[in-house]
């Protein structure tokens, strides 16, 4: 084989058909000869003595792994026994990831003795807290804590004021959650380009106690809480487009730059069990949580499940007042047939703000996507949107309303004096006519 490129060997016990597993080892060992080994040690049941030998032999190697994984899925014990026999055996300096697995908490000691080239570090139920040495050599590191298990958002601050060389830092959570200590300090990560949370309240605790450089990609997962947090502005100050998305179980917020693809991005989750009001609360959250974000978009898509709530009394000028450099403007139904929700923001942006002005005056282009424009008057609320746009001196320059239903065939005449450009359904996806005829 190939001495740079990393041979893989997993060991894992009680697997069914795990037939003379020693000499499986001996030939992956030989075929690998020098080349880097990426060792997996899965412990999934009491070990018979030929698959205790085979991971002894693989540990004897442990002298040109690169990459180290343990699993363990019975008491803490058995993965402390493992980290003994390591113990005997020279890692390598080549070794620069290890994850430990475990259902057990686990306490730190398995980390004495960790090779000085050790840069990536992921860990489930493994206490970390106090590895002072490990930390600062990391530049990523995962936590996994499962729902049972206790850490606070004080613990986490130490661990990760330790960490001054992290670039991505991942962080699972779910278990129960108490407040930070009144005055605890913030962490800064100078180097951080990646931060993934998911968890409760820890989590989100947690992310207003950092501080980060430029062009961070955050990943939140969490649950609607009130009051709502808010997402610090250096995690998305340089986005200019945004999807909201609100379907029966999450509300979504994804946020990117229009221009540069590829680069930095924001995507964070919340679930929610408020389907009556999951659409105005996604609307809330977007104000509430972003609040610098809607000033600098210019692009902005809000995706909506078939079966979530209208906006009825939703406050639309409240928002819109808040998007002055919005260009382009996405409704999008999930499935063909969605109702409501176009004609009311339509009727916002059709009137005046408090100076007489539009409301988003730099909006040219309005698409609805999987609607159903019924009846009539829904599409002649579009027609005085586009007048008034076109009357306040800020004239869309397209209306794309090709993927909706229910159609009146004149209503693209009335709309054309209004819009430099109607898109229209394509010819092979003909008019849908409407039940009502003319109203």
């Amino acid at each position: 084989m190939d001495s740079g490129q990393p041979c893989m060997l997993e060991m894992e016990t009680g697997r069914s058909g795990f037939h003379k597993p020693v000499d499986t080892c001996q030939h992956v060992l030989g075929r690998s000869g020098t080349a880097p080994l990426k060792l997996w040690i899965i412990l999934t049941a009491s070990a018979p003595d030929q698959e205790n030998e085979a991971i002894n032999l693989a540990i004897s190697h442990i002298f040109h792994a690169c990459e180290l994984h343990i699993s363990v899925n019975s008491p803490a014990d058995c993965l402390q026994d493992i980290w003994r026999k390591l113990q005997f055996a020279k890692c390598s300096q080549r070794l620069t990831t290890i994850s430990f697995r475990s259902t057990y908490k686990c306490p730190h000691l398995l980390f004495r003795n960790i090779p000085r080239g050790v840069r990536v570090l992921e860990t489930t139920m493994i206490d970390v807290l106090n590895q002072t040495v490990l930390l600062r050599q990391l530049t990523h590191l995962k936590i996994h804590n499962p729902d049972y298990s206790e850490i606070t958002p004080s613990d986490m601050l130490v661990i990760l004021g330790c960490c001054v060389e992290l670039i991505d830092f991942e962080f699972h959570h779910y278990g129960s959650a108490s407040a930070p200590i009144p005055g605890t300090a913030s962490v800064t990560f100078p180097f951080l380009r990646h931060l993934s949370l998911s968890g409760g309240r820890t989590c989100t605790d947690l992310l207003c106690h950092l501080k980060f450089p430029p062009g961070v990609s955050l990943t939140l997962k969490s649950s609607i809480s009130f009051p709502q947090m808010r997402v610090p502005p250096e995690l998305y100050y340089q986005y200019d487009s945004c999807e909201l998305h609100i379907s029966m179980s999450d509300i979504c917020v994804t946020s990117q730059t229009s221009t540069v693809k590829g680069q930095s991005t924001m995507d964070v989750k919340f679930g929610h069990s408020v389907n009556d009001t999951a659409l105005m609360h996604g609307l809330g959250i977007l104000q509430f949580s972003f609040p610098s974000l809607l000033v600098q978009l210019k692009t902005i898509t809000i995706a909506l499940s078939p079966l979530t709530s209208s906006t009825t009394g939703f406050r639309w000028e409240e928002l819109l007042r808040k998007l002055p450099n919005l260009s382009a403007l996405v409704l999008r139904g999930e499935a063909p047939g969605r109702r409501g929700f176009a004609g009311p923001l339509a009727k916002a942006l059709s009137r005046p703000n408090e100076i007489m002005q539009p409301f988003c005056p730099n909006l040219r282009t309005l698409t609805v996507e999987n609607f159903d424009l019924y009846p009539i008057t829904a599409q002649r609320s579009l027609v005085k949107f586009v007048a008034s746009r076109d009357e306040m001196g800020a004239r869309l320059g397209m209306l794309d309303i090709s993927r909706c239903t229910e159609l009146e065939p004149i209503i693209f005449d009335e709309l054309a004096p209004f819009v430099d450009e109607v898109v229209r359904p394509s010819p092979s996806a003909p008019l849908q006519m409407s039940h009502c005829g003319v109203v």
